[in-house]
C-alpha cells in the first residue's frame, strides 16, 4: 500500500480508505445501524475505564449503546493482619452509572456494570484467601456488588498467581475459589435482575515473544468454563521490551485458534478477545517505549507529519519519525487495525475486551 505524508485530519480520516475488501462501506453502514440495534445481538463488548483517565467516563457515556458491559478500574483486595480487606468504595460513582445505564431502547439492555477487583498481595496472603481467608474474601466480593447495585465484577488475580507459581503448584485451590466465588455471585440479582457475573481477566493462551510458558491454557478455561461468565483475555502487550506491534494479527488468531477446539459450538461467546485502544512508540536507540494515547498520537501527527505504513502480516499501522534526530516507530491503533481483530472474534462468535476507553481515536467506537 505504500507509504504516505498526511496531515492530521487526513491522517484520521484516511483509515476507512486503506481498508481491503470494501472495510469503508461496511464500517459506514454498522455506524448507522449501531444505535438502533442491540448490542447483545453482535456479540459481548467490555470496555474498561479507569480513574486516571477522566476521558473514558465520557466516552462510556457517549458511546453505552455499543458496550455490553463496563469495568471502571475501582477496587484492590488486599490483606490486613492476615485478614482480606477491600479498598476502592470511594472511587464510586452512582450518578455516572445511571448515566451510563441510562433508558434502554425498547428489547434492548443497558450496560453492565461490572468493576474490577484486583488482588494485590503477597504469596502468602494469596495463598490465605484461597484457603482459610477464602469464604470473607467472597463475602466481600459479593456483599459490596449487591450493595452498590453492580452487575458483577473483574476479578484480576491470575497474572498475580501465575507470577508467584501458585497457578502451577495450586490450581485446585484456584479452581475452588472461582467456583465458590460464581456460586456466591449467582446467588444474587444485578440491577438487570439477572444473577451477578464473573469475569477473570486472563494473560493470553499464547504468549506474547519472550514472555515464556503461557500463565493461562486451554486446560485452565475447560476446568472453569461452567463457572465463569466471561474471560477477558489480554491479547496486547506483545511488545513490551521489544519494538513491534502492539497485538499482531496472527498472534491474536493463534490465541483464539488455541482456544476454538474447548469452546466451539457452546461457549466461545464467554472469551473477550482484548484490544488496545493505546500505542507505543520506540526510538532507535531502545528497546524501550513511551506510551501514546490518542491525544499524543495526534499531536505527534501534528508537529512531525510521519510516514503511515500498513503492515500486512501484522494488520497494523506503524508511523515513522525522526524527532531530535533520533528515528521513531510508532504503532499505534487503526480503525482497519480494529475491525480485523472485531471480525476475527465475531467470525467465531467470541466477544471483545477494549483497554481502555478514552484512550483512542473519536473513530474507534464507531465500528462497534
Amino acid at each position: 500500500m505504500g507509504i504516505i505524508r498526511l496531515k492530521v485530519t487526513a491522517l484520521i480520516s484516511i483509515y476507512l480508505f486503506f481498508a481491503q475488501g470494501g472495510l469503508q462501506v461496511a464500517a459506514k453502514q454498522q455506524c448507522e445501524e449501531c444505535h438502533n440495534e442491540c448490542q447483545a445481538n453482535r456479540g459481548h463488548v467490555l470496555g474498561y475505564v479507569t480513574p486516571w483517565n477522566g476521558r473514558g467516563y465520557d466516552v462510556a457515556k457517549a458511546e453505552r449503546g455499543r458496550l455490553t458491559h463496563v469495568s471502571p478500574v475501582w477496587y484492590q483486595l488486599k490483606a490486613s493482619s492476615g485478614s482480606p480487606v477491600l479498598l476502592g468504595s470511594h472511587d464510586v460513582d452512582k450518578g455516572w452509572i445511571a448515566d451510563v445505564r441510562g433508558q434502554a431502547n425498547q428489547g434492548c439492555q443497558t450496560p453492565k456494570i461490572v468493576p474490577r477487583f484486583v488482588m494485590e498481595m503477597h504469596p502468602q496472603q494469596l495463598l490465605e484467601v484461597l484457603t482459610d481467608a477464602k469464604p470473607e474474601a467472597i463475602r466481600l466480593l459479593a456483599r459490596e456488588c449487591s450493595g452498590q447495585g453492580f452487575d458483577g465484577l473483574v476479578l484480576e488475580a491470575w497474572s498475580l498467581w501465575h507470577a508467584y507459581g501458585i497457578v502451577q503448584r495450586h490450581f485446585m485451590l484456584i479452581k475452588s475459589f472461582v467456583r465458590d466465588l460464581a456460586k456466591a455471585l449467582h446467588t444474587q440479582r444485578g440491577h438487570s435482575d439477572n444473577p451477578l457475573e464473573l469475569i477473570l481477566a486472563v494473560p493470553p493462551v499464547v504468549p506474547a515473544q519472550g514472555h515464556g510458558s503461557p500463565g493461562f491454557t486451554r486446560a485452565h478455561f475447560e476446568q472453569l468454563v461452567k463457572f465463569v461468565d466471561g474471560f477477558s483475555l489480554m491479547t496486547y502487550d506483545w511488545n513490551i521490551g521489544a519494538s513491534g506491534p502492539n497485538a499482531p494479527y496472527n498472534w491474536v488468531e493463534a490465541n483464539l485458534k488455541t482456544l476454538l477446539p474447548a469452546c466451539l459450538g457452546h461457549s466461545c461467546h464467554k472469551i473477550w478477545l482484548g484490544v488496545n485502544f493505546y500505542g507505543r512508540d520506540f526510538t532507535s536507540q531502545t528497546q524501550e517505549a513511551d506510551v501514546v494515547l490518542g491525544h499524543d498520537y495526534t499531536r505527534i501527527v501534528e508537529q512531525y507529519q510521519p510516514h503511515l505504513h500498513w503492515h500486512e502480516e501484522y494488520r497494523e499501522h506503524v508511523a515513522s519519525y525522526k524527532k531530535d534526530g533520533r528515528q521513531h516507530q510508532m504503532y499505534y491503533p487503526s480503525v482497519e487495525a480494529i475491525q480485523a481483530r472485531l471480525t476475527l472474534a465475531r467470525e467465531h462468535s467470541f466477544g471483545i475486551s477494549i483497554w481502555e476507553l478514552g484512550q483512542g481515536l473519536d473513530d474507534f467506537m464507531k465500528i462497534f
